[in-house]
């Protein structure tokens, strides 16, 4: 780089680190937030899964909600399926449903109205998941609410038996 007079761009480039920190430091509660906004108006279902990574318990929660956009093509509203992550997270610990229902309440519901617009969640079916007393179904179902669905993927479970 230096031959052809560009050593500038190696002294005024953003390492892959600083790149990192700006997406997660900034960009990423701005986005949060911004998703929050939203799901205090929006009736949404979370996407959860808990998988184990070299001996590492890792939580993974996405939330799923409608949108309506004006389509400029065919002049029309269009409703399409978001998929937001909301974030990916270690368990210190253990991985038990107390322990999932403590990182959703840190991570989305700060407040009455965005746990009120929960309708639904989906798993692999897992016993910490879909236990009715102390699996996170459970759990959330316990929170005054009406209604809560509980889809067990298919396809996830099938993939665990097969595998």
């Amino acid at each position: 780089m230096k031959q052809r007079g560009l050593g500038f761009i190696d002294r005024y480039n953003f390492s892959e680190q600083e790149i990192s920190k700006v997406s997660s430091d900034c960009f990423g509660p701005f986005i949060l937030d911004k998703l929050k906004e939203k799901l205090e108006i929006t009736p949404y279902s979370l996407s959860i899964d808990a998988v184990t990574i070299a001996g590492e318990n890792i939580f993974a929660l996405k939330a799923k909600h409608l949108e309506n956009d004006f389509d400029k093509e065919f002049k029309e509203e269009v409703t399409s399926i978001q998929n937001k992550i909301i974030g990916i997270q270690s368990f210190k610990e253990s991985s038990k449903g107390k322990d999932m229902l403590e990182i959703i309440n840190g991570k989305l519901f700060f407040n009455e109205q965005i746990q009120k617009n929960l309708m639904g969640i989906v798993h692999d079916n897992a016993s910490v998941l879909s236990g009715d007393k102390n699996g996170l179904f459970g759990l959330l179902s316990d929170k005054s609410r009406k209604f809560l669905f509980d889809l067990k993927d298919p396809c996830h479970g099938l993939n665990l038996s097969v595998s």
